[in-house]
C-alpha cells in the first residue's frame, strides 16, 4: 500500500530546483529531485541515512507520482535501503540532494552539471 500521494520539499530544496530549471540544465523541478536522489545515492551513498532526516512540511508541494510513475524509485529504494517506507526515504534524499547542491552552488557561484556527476 502507498505511504502517500502528496509531499513537500523545503525551500532551499525549491530554490535549488528552481535553478536548475531556469538554467536550462531540466525541464522541471520533478526532473532536478530526481537528478539529486541519484546524486544523493550516488556520491553520498555512505554518510547518509534516509530514516534519519527529518524535514519539516513546506510550501512546495508535488504528487508523488509526478517523480516516480512507474513505481521504479521505490522499487530501487526498497532493494538499496531494505525499507518498508521507500516513498520517505526517496523524499528525504531529493531534498538532501537538493539542498546540498544548493549550497555547493551557492559556495562556488557557478552551477556546473559536471559536479555532480
Amino acid at each position: 500500500m502507498a505511504e502517500f500521494s502528496q509531499f513537500t520539499i523545503t525551500d532551499a530544496a525549491y530554490e535549488a530546483a528552481t535553478r536548475f530549471v531556469e538554467e536550462k540544465w531540466f525541464d522541471s523541478a520533478n526532473e532536478a529531485g530526481k537528478f539529486a536522489a541519484a546524486y544523493a545515492i550516488r556520491c553520498h551513498f555512505e554518510e547518509i541515512d534516509p530514516s534519519s532526516l527529518y524535514y519539516p512540511g513546506g510550501t512546495h508541494n508535488y504528487g508523488y507520482s509526478s517523480f516516480d510513475s512507474d513505481g521504479s524509485w521505490e522499487t530501487v529504494i526498497k532493494a538499496l535501503y531494505n525499507t518498508e517506507t521507500p516513498r520517505a526515504y526517496f523524499r528525504n534524499l531529493i531534498i538532501w540532494g537538493l539542498e546540498d547542491m544548493g549550497r555547493r552552488i551557492q559556495e562556488s557561484g557557478v552551477l556546473q552539471i559536471t559536479d555532480f556527476l
